[in-house]
């Protein structure tokens, strides 16, 4: 089966709506993370990124998939 498998064509090499999501929770998340130790709130190490994955994986979940501006054809758009 993975010999048949062909590579999905995206219309830009910018980062999709879903992917920049999770990179921007998974920031948020070590930014969190950081103040708390500040605020002399200890946080294992495992928990830090226990806590980075599980916030960066609801925030995709949760952001739907939208399609650049650019990438609109205006010769396949109905309007």
């Amino acid at each position: 089966m993975a010999g048949n498998r062909q590579a999905i064509t995206q219309p830009s090499i910018a980062p999709t709506t879903k992917v920049a999501a999770g990179g921007v929770a998974g920031a948020l998340t070590v930014l969190v993370v950081w103040i708390l130790g500040l605020l002399h709130v200890t946080v294992p190490p495992e928990a830090a990124s226990a806590l980075t994955v599980m916030i960066s994986f609801i925030s995709s979940y949760v952001i739907k998939q939208r399609i650049p501006a650019a990438a609109i054809n205006p010769s396949t758009n109905d309007g």
